[in-house]
């Protein structure tokens, strides 16, 4: 299976000597210039709180117009790394979200397991928390819909935050399947943790599902090779996100 790829778009930039001259004594960082009427960020500049900042010399609207927007307004997106670079993101998939002051980025795509929809979040006081890396600052929602099987699905949640690769929690939903709550998983060594228990927690639901051995025997006959089947599905998306587990 090819491994999963988060698609975003990532713009960089450098302060000129004259901008980095002004604010020597203020901190510079990426600043998302954002369509008012539709929260869409159109692109990512240079600038500081003084300038670009609702109180700053520009009140918060970049003059001019930027890429096809006019009156845009700027909001601050991400912290420059200690090497001096500015980073951020923009696209039509990305939005200014003002109730919490972060940035959404949405893709929508479709593997041979299902449908895929993945949200990452970014805080933008938490980039760069490490002077290194903006990852430090955004968390990465992924869900899988997996493509049904007799007539049944499975849903997959996962959670990332900080540095990419790095899952915080899987959990796991048979949709239509009653005997069990969703399955989570949550440690320090996840990829393992989800790879060594999903079969065994599955076998574990078929095997204490009834005393009466025909009627498990029944049960196990009626799902199965259903839940298995999803189960595959589920373990290959997961795989795909690890890049082989």
């Amino acid at each position: 299976m090819k491994k999963l790829l988060l698609s975003l778009i990532l713009t960089i930039a450098f302060a000129s000597p004259a901008v980095a001259e002004e604010v020597v004594q203020e901190e510079v960082g990426g600043w998302a210039v954002v369509n008012p009427e539709t929260n869409q960020v159109h692109g990512v500049i240079v600038c500081t709180e003084s300038v670009c900042g609702s109180t700053g010399s520009w009140g918060g609207v970049l003059p001019g117009e930027y890429m096809g927007c006019t009156n845009c307004s700027l909001k601050f997106q991400t912290k420059a790394t200690d090497d001096g670079n500015v980073a951020g993101w923009h696209g039509e998939n990305v939005t200014y979200i003002p109730e919490d002051e972060t940035f959404e980025m949405t893709n929508n795509y479709s593997t041979e397991d299902g449908d895929v929809e993945q949200v990452m979040v970014v805080t933008p006081s938490q980039t760069a928390s490490d002077g290194k890396d903006l990852y430090t600052g955004v968390k990465t929602k992924i869900k899988l819909k997996t493509k049904p099987v007799n007539g049944q699905t499975a849903t997959v949640d996962t959670v990332q935050q900080g540095t990419k690769g790095s899952v915080a929690t899987i959990e796991v939903t048979y949709d239509q399947w009653t005997a069990t709550s969703p399955l989570r998983y949550e440690s320090d060594n996840l990829g393992n943790e989800f790879e060594n228990n999903i079969d065994s927690n599955i076998e574990s639901i078929f095997d204490n599902r009834y005393s009466n051995p025909e009627k498990e025997e029944e049960y196990r006959n009626m799902f199965y090779e259903t839940i298995t089947t999803l189960t595959s599905k589920v373990k290959n998306f997961i795989s795909s996100l690890f890049g082989g587990i």
